[in-house]
């Protein structure tokens, strides 16, 4: 991996990004004492900066592979973390042996923590950085008339670390959309997934025809308790995002911290203008399908129709266009999910009592680039009591896949940071 390099606006990249802590006076990230009982929601700019096992995958053809990848898994992608060379230095023992490091690139307009060429160079240098994938140990939880599947990693050694529950977007998917993606936020602590109700390996509830969000937040609440963790932090993506506020609206005295990487506004007026940046960024046969469903089409409960417009519009969720091309989502439909987002798009919605009243601390992470706007962003932190928001810079809705080494040093500083009264324990 190169020297790191200093930022053009000052900030010295590489530097482990720190919350609550004091930081050298003009920092962006330095982090100020707020009065509990006033809105000390904040807004940074992040700068730069980013265990897992995974199954043995034979695939014998060098990075690119023909067709896009599927993001269930790095198996598409693992050629080219392994055809990377390791990170340049000795092992040798006699101390004349020495290998000199690489070049240093040229300075960029656009400074990032790793001076690699692309994203994907990027992307790819960082995961290949990682310990393997730790396993998943899949279990059924039944609560709330459902028979839930739910994924967990190993428990760490730190007693003190709070489990991480991890919720997935895209109402049609599972729980992979989030997984390997998240994998490095195990190594400091157990990660919880699960599949929701009617959508992966999670039973459909009875009455499909009513679902709605209001029942997938009420179903984490029940999750925590059954599966008996006294308190846990919650991370949610886009549609997840939306999830896991009404979630810890509900059961705030069982979240202790709240992360939202792109997620959803706090109303539904951001529906609009995403559809048109969506319809700029789409090219071929994609937008031909994306111009081909209707607003009207939306608002049906169709399984199909709501898949197909969730793959149409997927390359529009990055910034790269190359990461656009590695990673396409599942072909899966949920009956379950394309009525909740039926509703969602033909009612609308406003949670803005409800999060105006949430106190659990939360940080709001957004792409700059996403196609959902970063206004939406900026009313979740002005309307959260406790909320710092970050801007993740050259990253889209996936910021995970596009600036790893950016997200995980910010999501793992602000988990970090000790709250008073937090109660602990693995599943």
């Amino acid at each position: 991996m190169g020297p790191r390099t200093k930022s053009s606006c000052g900030t010295k990249l590489g530097t482990p990004l720190l919350f609550r802590t004091s930081a050298a006076a003009g920092s962006p990230l330095q982090e100020e004492e707020s009065d509990p009982g006033a809105a000390n929601h904040r807004d940074e700019r992040l700068p730069v900066q980013g265990k897992v096992r995974e199954k043995a995958d034979s695939v014998p053809s060098p990075f690119p592979v023909p067709g896009p990848p599927n993001i269930y898994s790095l198996s598409a992608i693992r050629p080219a973390i392994d055809s990377l060379s390791s990170p340049t230095r000795s092992h040798s023992r006699h101390p004349s042996a020495h290998v000199p490091p690489p070049p240093r690139p040229p300075p960029s307009a656009c400074p990032r923590a790793y001076p690699l060429a692309t994203t994907r160079d990027r992307f790819v240098a960082f995961r290949r950085s990682l310990p393997r994938t730790p396993p998943l140990e899949r279990q059924t939880v039944r609560t709330r008339g459902v028979a839930f599947a739910v994924f967990t990693t190993p428990p760490v050694d730190d007693p003190d670390a709070t489990p991480l529950l991890c919720v997935n977007g895209g109402m049609l998917y599972d729980h992979s959309m989030l997984w390997p993606a998240l994998s490095p936020l195990a190594r400091t602590r157990q990660v919880i997934l699960y599949d929701q109700r009617g959508r992966g390996l999670s039973e459909a509830p009875s009455d499909t025809a009513n679902a709605s969000i209001e029942d997938d937040a009420a179903d984490i609440g029940a999750l925590r308790r059954a599966l008996g963790v006294r308190r846990w932090d919650v991370l949610g993506h886009s549609w997840g995002g939306g999830i896991a506020l009404l979630a810890a609206s509900l059961d705030e005295a069982g979240t202790r911290q709240l992360v939202t990487i792109d997620g959803v506004g706090p109303t539904s007026a951001w529906m609009t203008p995403l559809r048109e940046a969506l319809s700029s960024r789409l090219t071929g046969s994609q937008r031909d399908d994306f111009d081909r469903i209707t607003d009207t089409d939306l608002e049906q409960p169709v399984p199909e129709i709501q898949a197909a417009y969730s793959r149409a519009v997927y390359p529009a969720w990055f910034a790269d266009a190359e990461m656009a091309h590695t990673f396409t989502p599942p072909k899966v439909t949920s009956a379950t999910g394309a009525v909740i987002l039926a509703r969602l798009r033909r009612d609308g919605y406003d949670w803005r009592p409800r999060l105006r009243a949430l106190s659990v601390s939360t940080l709001v992470i957004h792409g700059e680039e996403d196609a959902l706007p970063v206004s939406v962003s900026t009313e979740l932190v002005e309307l959260l009591p406790r909320a710092t928001r970050l801007l993740v810079p050259h990253a889209g809705h996936m910021p995970f896949w596009e600036a790893p080494d950016l997200l995980f040093p910010a999501v793992e500083s602000f988990l970090a940071a000790p709250m008073p009264g937090s109660v602990r324990r693995s599943v």
